[in-house]
């Protein structure tokens, strides 16, 4: 479950922020003027996610097989 903070909390606890999200996995989700602007994460986490998002997308990034044109009459 992630966290929202505002930047200015972020900006008075940044390495505690960063090390609960290392060490205990939690999620912050950033505020500027009441809308999410960014997140931190673990980075572990960030790279499983990357992988997922990669192995996702392979089958629609994989190139198309040109099929045999079917002549019409």
């Amino acid at each position: 479950m992630e966290q929202v903070i505002k930047a200015t909390e972020l900006r008075i606890h940044t390495r505690e922020i960063i090390e609960r999200a290392r060490f205990r996995g939690e999620r912050f989700v950033i505020h500027t003027f009441g809308k999410p602007v960014a997140i931190i994460m673990g980075i572990e986490e960030y790279n499983a996610l990357i992988q997922s998002l990669k192995q996702a997308r392979a089958p629609l990034d994989a190139p198309v097989e040109a099929q045999p044109a079917t002549p019409t009459f």
